[in-house]
């Protein structure tokens, strides 16, 4: 009996992510991500990406009547095989509160992928980090985030 191609993948995905995971790369452990001068910091390792179209950040519970506003992404580095756009080695996306007071919980919404014939794009994910509010600029719209100098590693596959 031959299994439909959604759920033959469904069966093999997990083991094919383990395996990329066996052999160096943990999407949790590998992706850094920090706060610093009003933006997010996110590090992803040579050997891969994180795709544009997942990359958010969010207050992680209601933190009274504030509000928090991401700014704009500089422009991708780079598209996958897919021509989703990508970013490759460190990333800053800048921030905007209002309203917000004390220590602010963020949530950080990523998907992670190895590059190369074997890559893999593991499952959406998401971190929780801390903030000071008053390290949170002020204002309707973030800054927009400069590109940040990277080290490229050649185009996508996944």
């Amino acid at each position: 009996m031959l299994l439909p191609r959604s759920l033959l993948a469904a069966l093999l995905l997990p083991g094919v992510a383990l395996l990329a995971r066996v052999e160096g790369f943990d999407p949790a452990r590998d992706v850094n991500i920090s706060f610093s001068q009003g933006a997010v910091l996110l590090s992803s390792p040579p050997g891969s990406h994180l795709k544009a179209r997942f990359l958010s950040v969010a207050l992680a519970s209601a933190a009274g009547s504030g509000t928090l506003t991401m700014g704009p992404l500089p422009p991708a580095q780079d598209r996958d095989e897919l021509g989703d756009p990508i970013y490759q080695g460190d990333l800053k996306i800048p921030l905007t509160g209002q309203g917000l007071t004390g220590e602010v919980a963020l949530e950080v919404r990523y998907q992670p992928c190895t590059e190369g014939p074997q890559g893999v794009c593991y499952l959406p994910m998401v971190r929780r980090i801390t903030a000071v509010a008053q390290e949170i600029p002020s204002g309707g719209e973030a800054l927009p985030a400069p590109a940040m100098p990277t080290a490229k590693i050649g185009r996508a596959h996944v």
